[in-house]
């Protein structure tokens, strides 16, 4: 196929007017022609180049792009048959011969015959075209053809050509008027009106960039919401499971997310999470008994499973059964057991009402079902296909994952909230190293980092070499970085070793060197502003190891390991351990500098995420460096971290007194006494025990994204609002 029949249509319009073959033409009889013939030339060339940019900015490269390139192929070759080859080879040299001879009016009758005749044709053909697209699309692209069948099975989230067809349907009239356009370019060109052929691609191409821009103005941002496409996020590890209950960090969380649904839910317009900003979301509201026992959640109706069964209260009975333990399924790890300490039980009133029956009051219990691992799982499937092939009611479908790969989801285009989700689908690609990730994103591979990853340095590069991009520095959103001891084992089962550690820490440097400052010194939970619950700082700085005089404390630390036996010449090697991931890795390497201050020289031991939860709660380590969730609300973060027996208490704490003053908060009815001071106080002070030593170190998460509408905010512990995008 010649090089004329491989354009498109709007590149065919684009092109100068055509040749006249057999007659040579009169040069123009001003000097002004050639200059005026130039321009036009340049500015259709310009004006092209201007469409070809907007028409990739709006459809990209992908699926929709593929569908479109199919859709122009038969209307390309008929545009450049009818118009291009039968008017250069028949009309044109006849029409010029017969305006050489002065024969006009011959001349006119002949160019509205032809006119007639291209007119009669290019409409049937266009009929034509509408009525048989789906044969000429699955002749000319058959590798279309089992979209639908991927889609119905879940390999692929566009049916290519269903797209095809339609484009089809609406290119074929639009050949018919470019048909005519060369006509009526030819006829121009024959009388020596040069400049205004030469000129008219630019009023083409300024069509259809203004059409595209006018059709985005109208709709607003809604419509680039709906706009579809493909995401691509790249993800920071790879998950053992795909199970939210089963997993203990935003690992399974943040991509399984979208594939559920809460009964209640953080609202993700609103940047802090608070009892404030819950709504509903599977359940229509709530009520609370007379004293704070009884909760009951009216359900939603007409909610489908992603396999098709109808949602119910069952459903809502069987996920607290199988978290509490009561199902004769269990889960391989059940990390957030201990939310649920003080519910009893749950139970169905009917198909679509289920009550949650307390132990004893808890105002702030909806934070917990608010929270992002409180996803409702379907009865019947059991935990082995959860964790592989999660089915789910939520925005979008489970496609695949592939360990140390990718994970897929796509559109679930029966979800029960009317337009939502605006996306086709999202890509995790597994890409541990930031700077990598960050190639990726500066190269368009990837639409935006991820924010837990990505370090200030990083952060510059990126608004360096994507101008363009989108930058923000946020609150980490409830994350802290802080260090474990093993308090059961030598030599950290003796307290003044612990207390050696926590005054050798430096936390300003750590924010210094791995955040350039930007970050914050806090307690247990977020400090403020961004935290509700977090320590002042004036009170902050009374607690061992906050002192901001290091030098002052690394001195008292010294003495105490003196005591212990240590010193210059007899130094105390430990090993410590972390996930083998950048957020990890780098502050225990700070932490491993800092600790050569006080005689103990540390050996790092990188862990894969898959390993290293379950290493460290068998108390398979000495020290440890770690990140846990520590908000929005101190109820359940202070017992599922610190509480006797609780399921995330990584170092095995106890003091039943600190016990007695984490109910007492988690029942009060008002928040500003859940606030006293008394009761925070007494919790970090017990903390100088030195279980888990709190780094306390509050740094900011950074992301960079590409300018996409789509693209909503990360809530802190409420995870990812996936359904809005």
């Amino acid at each position: 196929m010649d090089e004329a029949v491989e354009r498109s249509p709007a590149a065919a319009a684009a092109a100068p007017p055509l040749p006249l073959p057999g007659h040579p033409g009169r040069p123009p009889g001003r000097r002004g022609g050639a200059a005026r013939v130039g321009a036009g030339i340049l500015l259709s060339r310009l004006s092209g180049l201007a469409r070809e940019q907007t028409v990739a900015f709006f459809f990209g490269v992908g699926p929709h792009a593929d569908a479109l390139t199919a859709a122009l192929r038969v209307p390309n070759a008929l545009q450049n048959l009818l118009g291009e080859g039968a008017l250069s080879a028949a009309f044109i040299p006849i029409y010029s011969r017969l305006l050489e001879a002065d024969r006009r009016e011959e001349a006119g009758r002949f160019a509205g015959a032809i006119f007639g005749l291209l007119l009669a044709t290019a409409a049937g053909l266009a009929l034509c075209g509408i009525l048989l697209a789906r044969p000429l699309v699955a002749l000319l692209a058959p590798g279309f053809l089992a979209d639908a069948g991927a889609m119905a099975a879940g390999r692929a989230v566009v049916d290519r050509f269903a797209l095809a067809v339609g484009a089809v349907r609406v290119l074929f009239p639009m050949t018919g008027c470019l048909v005519l356009s060369v006509w009526a370019l030819g006829v121009l060109n024959s009388h020596r009106r040069f400049f205004l052929p030469y000129f008219a691609p630019v009023l083409w191409n300024s069509a259809m960039i203004t059409a595209l821009l006018l059709a985005t103005t109208a709709a607003g941002s809604a419509a680039a919401e709906r706009s579809g496409g493909i995401l691509r996020i790249p993800f920071v590890t790879s998950p053992a499971s795909m199970s939210i209950h089963e997993e203990s960090t935003i690992a399974a969380l943040g991509p399984m997310m979208g594939v559920f649904n809460n009964l209640v839910m953080f609202d993700q317009h609103v940047k802090q999470d608070s009892q404030k900003s819950i709504v509903p979301d599977l359940a229509t509201g709530w009520n609370w008994n007379e004293d704070g026992t009884e909760v009951t959640f009216p359900l939603r109706q007409g909610v489908r499973w992603h396999d098709g069964k109808p949602f119910t209260a069952a459903d809502v009975v069987c996920t607290w059964d199988l978290l509490m333990e009561k199902s004769p399924e269990k889960l391989r790890f059940n990390p957030r057991k201990s939310f649920y300490k003080n519910l009893d039980q749950v139970t169905a009133n009917g198909d679509y009402e289920v009550t949650f029956h307390l132990k004893r009051p808890q105002p702030a219990f909806l934070m917990l079902l608010a929270s992002g691992f409180s996803a409702i799982y379907p009865c019947g499937v059991p935990p082995a296909q959860m964790r592989q092939h999660p089915i789910g009611t939520g925005p979008f479908k489970f496609i695949e994952f592939k360990a140390n790969e990718n994970i897929k989801v796509a559109r679930n285009p029966d979800y029960w909230k009317p337009d939502l989700p605006y996306l086709d689908g999202i890509e995790y690609t597994i890409i541990r190293n930031p700077g990598t990730a960050v190639l990726a994103f500066v190269s368009g591979r990837v639409d935006m980092t991820f924010p837990f990853n990505l370090t200030i340095p990083l952060l510059k590069d990126v608004r360096n070499q994507v101008p363009q991009a989108i930058c923000e520095i946020t609150p980490s959103g409830g994350v802290n970085r802080h260090v474990l001891v093993n308090r059961t084992a030598p030599p950290f089962d003796n307290l003044d070793a612990r207390r050696a550690m926590a005054l050798s820490l430096d936390r300003k440097a750590f924010i210094d060197i791995i955040t350039e400052g930007q970050g914050d010194i806090g307690g247990v939970l977020q400090p403020p502003p961004e935290g509700l619950w977090g320590m002042p700082p004036d009170l902050l700085k009374t607690l061992t190891g906050y002192n901001p005089d290091v030098q002052k404390n690394r001195a008292e630390a010294r003495q105490i390991m003196e005591k212990l036996g240590y010193g210059p010449n007899h130094r105390l090697p430990i090993k410590v351990s972390t996930r083998d991931l950048p957020v990890y890795r780098d502050p225990a390497v700070i932490l491993i500098d800092q600790l050569k201050q006080i005689y103990l020289d540390g050996e790092l031991e990188l862990i894969d995420t898959s390993r290293y939860f379950p290493k460290i709660m068998r108390k398979e380590f000495t020290v440890g460096l770690n990140l846990q969730t520590s908000g929005p609300d101190p109820d359940p973060i202070l017992d599922l971290f610190y509480g006797c027996g609780s399921s995330l208490n990584w170092d095995g704490y106890c003091n039943p007194e600190v016990d007695k003053l984490i109910v007492q908060q988690s029942q009060e009815p008002d928040e500003a006494r859940r606030k006293l001071e008394a009761l925070i106080r007494a919790f970090e002070n017990e903390q100088q025990a030195y279980t888990s030593l709190n780094l306390s170190m509050w740094s900011n998460r950074y992301g960079s994204y590409d300018d996409l509408a789509r693209i909503k905010e990360w809530s802190a512990a409420g995870g990812l609002g996936l359904e809005e995008w």
